[in-house]
């Protein structure tokens, strides 16, 4: 689902409000992992891959640059807690894939194989915690995951 005209406008109306500029709204955008594509070399609101998890991930980081993390017309940490709901999400997704890895004899048991995976593949070392990862992260993780559960032939559905 690409984001709607009225989602932009909210976005950048956002940013203005805490004085964030086109430079701000373009490093917000490059932590969503579908807001670059390999026709626009920079990150764009306009990118048809961009998804409402995008948008909420998007906008909670501008709340959180708000006084009392609040951006006009929603509650408190609106945003924050959809993000956090959807980022739970994700990690149950993550280690439900690398359960089925770890039972098929792809993944060392017992979470060894997860973390190595993380600190190896996705953070270069920063942390191997699946609690942890930013959306950025979790995303690249799954994808990683499921590619990998590919070729290696694991059902992960």
């Amino acid at each position: 689902m690409i984001w709607k005209k009225k989602q932009k406008q909210r976005f950048v109306i956002a940013c203005k409000e805490i004085g964030y500029g086109e430079e701000q709204r373009h490093a917000i955008l490059s932590m969503l992992p579908h807001a670059i594509t390999s026709s626009k070399p920079h990150p764009s609101s306009t990118s048809p891959r961009l998804n409402q998890a995008d948008f909420e991930q998007a906008m909670a980081v501008v709340e959180s640059m708000t006084p009392g993390n609040r951006i006009k017309g929603f509650d408190a940490l609106h945003f924050a807690k959809k993000a956090d709901d959807y980022l739970g999400n994700m990690r149950r997704k993550a280690g439900a894939i690398a359960g089925r890895l770890e039972a098929a004899g792809q993944l060392e048991p017992g979470g060894v194989g997860l973390s190595g995976w993380i600190s190896k593949r996705v953070t270069g070392g920063g942390t191997d915690r699946l609690d942890q990862l930013n959306y950025n992260e979790l995303y690249n993780l799954i994808e990683g995951l499921k590619k990998y559960a590919r070729r290696n032939s694991v059902r992960i559905d």
